[in-house]
């Protein structure tokens, strides 16, 4: 929560945004006082309320589902403008675009393609967002043979796998992930795969768990 002074068309501003064209909404939480100061509860980076006050306090999270399983790609961004993809899950020409158009408006630098685990619906844009800004797919090495299996196993859910990425980081040998002035914990939560991972953001204590749980059912 952050305290925004003195706004002028406070009154007229919507509790609601919307990212056009990919489907991410975001949720601003009011505790107004008499007169034109109220909290506000945010994400940085799509806050066009108090943006100029938590701009280098917070991480930025946009969240893109894709494919026909509905996975969610997580882009995970600073006030440097570094950023990472997480599962990057996009199938189509369109949710490459999508991709790539919401990259580029926001300005963003990817850095890392980085992946909870291997399974195909998680991995099917990992070779496009490697080739397209020529940065390091990492993954633990226990799920390496999913990647490798990926053209086979995806046939049996309907998938026509483009290609498979060549994995260049094993989070095995790492405690964490730093990009611009951000850090990641890794956390290995074997069960859905050998190599599942999560990783935990300890300032503003969020979790990306992946597939370790699902809603209403176990991972």
């Amino acid at each position: 929560e952050s305290e925004v002074g003195e706004c002028k068309d406070w009154r007229e501003r919507p509790q609601e945004y919307y990212s056009a064209g990919i489907g991410i909404k975001f949720t601003h939480v009011f505790n107004r006082k008499p007169g034109p100061r109220f909290r506000v509860s945010c994400y940085r980076a799509f806050c066009y309320l108090c943006r100029q006050i938590t701009e280098n306090t917070m991480i930025s999270i946009a969240r893109l589902t894709f494919n026909p399983f509905l996975e969610n790609t997580y882009v995970i961004s600073d006030a440097t403008g570094e950023c990472v993809i997480i599962d990057a899950g996009n199938y189509s020409a369109g949710e490459d675009r999508k991709l790539v158009d919401f990259i580029t408006e926001k300005q963003l630098r990817p850095v890392m393609a980085l992946n909870t685990h291997g399974h195909v619906d998680h991995l099917l844009g990992v070779s496009f967002v490697t080739d397209t800004w020529d940065v390091p797919f990492a993954l633990r090495g226990e799920d390496n043979f999913l990647v490798e299996t990926a053209l086979e196993h995806g046939k049996i859910y309907g998938f026509q796998v483009r290609s498979t990425p060549t994995v260049g980081i094993d989070l095995a040998e790492s405690a964490q992930i730093k990009f611009g002035e951000t850090t990641l914990e890794v956390i290995h939560t074997p069960g859905h795969t050998p190599g599942h991972l999560c990783f935990y953001e300890p300032e503003q204590k969020i979790l990306f768990s992946g597939d370790t749980l699902f809603r209403e059912s176990i991972g």
